[in-house]
């Protein structure tokens, strides 16, 4: 959270004041003539939090192609296996930010200058431990990369659900990849330092998610603050269509393509067909 967003952009004390007037909670002074506040009565603010968190949840889960949900991860790979995110020192395992979710749609990138392939391929966890448990564990420029949910045992305290990526081969030298991933956010808590997550554009579909699930709450139906949601959310995709980046063309340089380690990767394991051609006259 930044306290340099643009003035316009939604408080988390903006987000809660708003649902706390649809509820008829809102504080006005002692005497009932001062200007619009949060509510004083901690019950009343705990719930108007809640809902707000919630709102921000249910705009996230309406369509996980989010834009402004994505982040980009950039890891060292340690070669000794003793970096700061190494798991269990080993040099092939990594702990994934935070924020990390578990998707697994993209795959990992080289920084630029690395002079390797284009990129790492992700693939089911358990298509590197059968590597691994048939005694191939080589060292060198990994091309799989598979994710999993870190082991409970190795969860620092508050962090239950962290996950864990693992490279193969283990990386024979100190690459620096990275990965663009869907992020979860974090729950806002403070009312002047916390923003919306979603950015000023997507203000208005941000405070009708909340006003929406603020309506279900007190009434338990869906009404007019969801339909109106419903018409803001529309707005909301068409905007962050706009915002996705443009297609610049065809490519030509081979890095939208699958890299291929050698030819058993894919199940290529027989030795090539021998063709002989006989000439006659």
């Amino acid at each position: 959270m930044s306290i340099d967003s643009p003035t316009s952009d939604y408080t988390f004390r903006d987000l809660v004041l708003r649902v706390s007037e649809y509820l008829g909670v809102t504080h006005y002074g002692t005497a009932g003539g001062e200007i619009a506040q949060v509510p004083t009565n901690v019950h009343d603010l705990d719930l108007c939090k809640r809902i707000v968190n919630d709102g921000i949840k249910m705009l996230v889960a309406a369509n996980p192609k989010w834009h402004w949900v994505r982040r980009t991860c950039t890891l060292l790979l340690d070669v000794d296996g003793d970096g700061p995110l190494n798991v269990e020192g080993d040099v092939g395992r990594y702990m994934m930010p935070a924020d990390f979710n578990g998707d697994a749609s993209g795959d990992w990138t080289f920084d630029q200058g690395s002079n390797v392939p284009p990129f790492i391929k992700s693939v089911p966890e358990t298509f590197i431990r059968r590597q691994k448990s048939i005694g191939s564990n080589e060292s060198g420029i990994p091309y799989w990369a598979a994710f999993r949910r870190l082991d409970r045992s190795l969860v620092a305290m508050g962090s239950p659900r962290r996950w864990e990526v693992i490279f193969y081969p283990e990386p024979g030298t100190a690459y620096t990849v990275l990965y663009r991933y869907r992020a979860s956010f974090d729950r806002l808590i403070d009312l002047d330092l916390d923003y919306s997550p979603a950015g000023g554009e997507m203000d208005p579909a941000l405070l009708a998610a909340c006003l929406a699930t603020a309506e279900l709450d007190r009434d338990d139906v869906a009404g007019a603050r969801k339909q109106f949601y419903d018409q803001q959310l529309l707005n909301a995709r068409a905007i962050d269509v706009k915002a996705a980046p443009k297609n610049l063309g065809q490519n030509l340089d081979a890095t939208g393509r699958n890299y291929v380690h050698n030819r058993s990767q894919l199940g290529f394991d027989r030795p090539t067909q021998r063709v002989i051609y006989n000439v006659t006259e």
